[in-house]
């Protein structure tokens, strides 16, 4: 692992945050604020994140209809992050996503939703596919 400036926030009262991060990550610059109970950050191996980075796991507050007094924002505090993936300067994971297998995340992209497939570039605000059947190497291109 190659590991620097990197920032973990777990906010209590909150019960059962858990962080795995598996084998050969990079992270250079990177926040995670695991938040809510039951709050899960998950991150497979072999993956890199550039700087500027923020995943959290839950809204930090609760967004309610004012007429029904309905809490509008789910609880689903996870973030799960799969093997190979390449998260890019300035993105922001929200809760709730899952990011497969071998794709890359574009610079100051906004995920907000899950995604299903593999080998994806996903970028935009809020992001969304934008290439498929990519893959994407550690070798520095300059």
């Amino acid at each position: 692992m190659d590991i620097t400036n990197m920032y973990i926030e777990m906010v209590q009262p909150c019960k059962n945050q858990k962080v795995f991060i598996d084998k050969n990550v990079s992270i250079n610059g990177a926040s995670f604020y695991i938040y809510g109970n039951n709050a899960y950050f998950e991150v497979g191996e072999d993956c890199m994140f550039s700087t500027g980075i923020i995943v959290m796991t839950s809204d930090g507050h609760k967004l309610i209809e004012k007429s029904t007094n309905k809490v509008l924002n789910s609880e689903n505090n996870t973030v799960k992050i799969g093997k190979h993936v390449w998260v890019c300067r300035g993105a922001t994971i929200c809760k709730g996503v899952t990011i497969p297998n071998n794709c890359t995340i574009g610079t100051r992209a906004l995920v907000t939703k899950s995604f299903e497939e593999e080998n994806l570039v996903i970028a935009g605000i809020p992001a969304k596919i934008v290439k498929r059947d990519v893959i994407w190497d550690r070798e520095e291109n300059f």
